[in-house]
């Protein structure tokens, strides 16, 4: 499967489990802008490059340098979780898992 379809797979299970969420392509990546409430997230998609799997980046806005936000600057943030996955639905699985995490980890107060 195809980076792109595996974005789309991805930002349809958000959706159908009560996120509001956009892609767009950054060239190499995707990037995928996700909201629940108040709370934004940011998502970067990519195939590996020495594996056969996609790798994704989840991390909050609030942690990123600045507001234009790139497949590199979400990399290489030292806030928020990786995700390596070989299966497009377990992706979509645990990159809501991790969405959940960030709020518990970052944002707890």
């Amino acid at each position: 499967m195809v980076v792109e379809e595996v974005v789309t797979s991805v930002v349809k299970h958000l959706k159908d489990v009560g996120y509001r969420a956009v892609s767009r392509s950054m060239g190499s990546c995707y990037m995928i802008s996700v909201q629940r409430g108040d709370k934004v997230y940011v998502i970067s998609i990519t195939k590996g490059s020495m594996v056969d799997v996609y790798v994704a980046k989840v991390t909050i806005p609030e942690y990123l340098p600045s507001f234009e936000w790139s497949c590199e600057l979400v990399e290489y943030s030292p806030y928020g979780f990786y995700i390596l996955e070989e299966s497009p639905e377990k992706l979509a699985l645990d990159i809501t898992k991790k969405l959940e995490l960030l709020d518990r980890v970052y944002r707890a107060k």
